[in-house]
């Protein structure tokens, strides 16, 4: 059997994760969901993953908000044996989530850090992509009273 190319497995994982969101999810949820993937890879970017994570640590917990569920969709992938560069795979008895990702990052050395930056940075790209692909505006709204399924915000006033 060929081997995926790590960038092929980064988008099948996005897909995947996207896709659960879809299902589980009420539609302004999602529509939350896009909008911290479209902003996960500058916040990685100009902050590091570190600070980026606890921003979504920090917010997962108020108002069933989508944070937790970005942050774990995200530590899932760097924790993963599949995800060969950053080195910080699990034991299969831990659970790979945010918090645990960052335990991961404390302990590891610097250029674990850098590598696990870029890599999220990498997968942020992905979950962007199919997030802005598969949750549009008019899915987002098409649970609210009085929507029109494809109607701009200034077409239902």
């Amino acid at each position: 059997m060929v081997a995926t190319p790590l960038d092929q497995e980064r988008a099948r994982r996005a897909s995947n994760d996207v896709r659960g969101v879809l299902q589980n999810m009420s539609p302004k949820r999602q529509k939350e969901y896009r909008s911290l993937a479209r902003d996960f890879p500058a916040m990685v970017q100009s902050m590091g993953l570190g600070q980026a994570m606890a921003f979504l640590l920090a917010n997962a917990g108020k108002e069933d908000k989508p944070h937790g569920e970005f942050a774990k969709h995200v530590a899932e992938w760097l924790l993963d044996a599949k995800c060969t560069a950053v080195p910080l795979n699990v034991e299969p008895r831990e659970q790979a989530n945010g918090r645990t990702l960052l335990d991961k990052l404390v302990e590891s050395a610097p250029h674990v850090w850098w590598h696990a930056d870029s890599e999220a940075i990498a997968f942020g790209w992905w979950l962007k992509r199919f997030a802005e692909a598969e949750i549009s505006d008019s899915k987002a709204n098409q649970g609210r009273k009085g929507s029109t399924p494809g109607a701009t915000p200034a077409q239902e006033t």
